[in-house]
């Protein structure tokens, strides 16, 4: 082999593995994207819970509230003396019929 064919040779072997890292690198980096949007999906996965459980959180609290504020106002009225049970609930029965359906309490 004369040394012009090696020579050749050894730049068509280079030329192959270059080839060859060039395709690693693009399926190096292929991965990295893949994992990096991944991870940007998980990120927004929890986002959007921690804002669930951020307004289920602002529910909970807003029910303990109005519970707090019905007690407070039962209690409220319980302490008046010219006030009875009877004379509530005649309040609110509009029809007069003994029973108080919701379309009466609005």
């Amino acid at each position: 082999m004369t040394p012009a064919q090696r020579q050749q040779k050894r730049d068509e072997e280079e030329k192959a593995a270059s080839e060859q890292r060039d395709i690693i690198d693009k399926q190096i980096e292929a991965e990295k994207q893949k994992i990096r949007d991944e991870q940007e999906k998980q990120d927004q996965l929890e986002k959007e819970r921690q804002v669930e459980n951020f307004m289920f959180l602002r529910f909970v609290k807003q029910l303990i509230r109005s519970g707090r504020q019905i007690e407070d106002a039962k209690s409220a009225l319980f302490c008046h003396k010219t006030f009875t049970l009877d004379d509530s609930f005649r309040l609110f029965d509009v029809n007069q019929n003994g029973t108080v359906t919701s379309q009466e309490l609005t």
